[in-house]
């Protein structure tokens, strides 16, 4: 199926006002995805829209039949909005940090799933940015605060703790981008910065000595 063009990140001032679109368009791309595939239930790739509407089916109770859901959901966007697929889900924080950072010049090696523990750190290495040294770097797209956001600032604050006081052989950048990482918050961590340990935003990595 074709998909729509590509957001191009050098068109936008920051990473919040690109990620904010991509996460759109994505969205506009997913609710496509599904309706094609409830148009489209033979084919093994519709597999997964199929098992949503089951278990819809059997959550709520529904009496009418899978296929008229299907044929509901081909039909109309709005319903096929609540199955479709979502954009934060996909990996979208890693896309979009790579794309950003790299319209801008740096060159960013995105790791597979399986990443690079590092130990005693909580968070996964996600890329590795290589200027004049090998940065190794933990990639994370965090908005809103409380629960699970303040969970991944109290992660991010530990990881730096660990980086600080081991591991001395190896370089660390903190990626941190979204509406959580505040100025005061960024103040906080700003802390534990040296010269093998920068916390940044993608808006300023290019500005970093890297």
């Amino acid at each position: 199926m074709k998909k729509l063009i590509n957001v191009d990140p050098s068109k936008f001032n920051t990473y919040d006002e690109f990620y904010a679109e991509y996460v759109r368009v994505k969205g506009i791309e997913n609710v496509r995805d599904c309706m094609y595939a409830a148009s489209n239930p033979q084919l093994k790739k519709s597999k997964w829209i199929i098992e949503k509407i089951e278990n819809h089916i059997k959550r709520f109770s529904s009496t009418e039949t899978i296929e008229k859901w299907l044929h509901r959901t081909a039909t109309d966007e709005m319903l096929a909005s609540l199955f479709a697929k979502q954009p934060q889900n996909q990996n979208t924080s890693e896309t979009t940090q790579k794309m950003f950072n790299e319209s801008r010049g740096i060159s960013i090696e995105k790791l597979p799933n399986s990443k690079l523990k590092i130990d005693g750190f909580k968070k996964t290495i996600d890329y590795i940015i290589n200027g004049n040294k090998q940065w190794l770097t933990v990639g994370k797209v965090t908005n809103s605060g409380g629960g699970h956001q303040d969970n991944v600032v109290d992660e991010i604050r530990d990881t730096l703790i660990v980086a600080s006081k081991n591991h001395f052989d190896m370089n660390f950048i903190f990626l941190l981008d979204g509406n959580r990482w505040n100025k005061e918050t960024m103040s906080e961590l700003k802390e534990f910065e040296s010269e093998r340990i920068i916390i940044s935003t993608s808006d300023n990595l290019s500005k970093c000595y890297l």
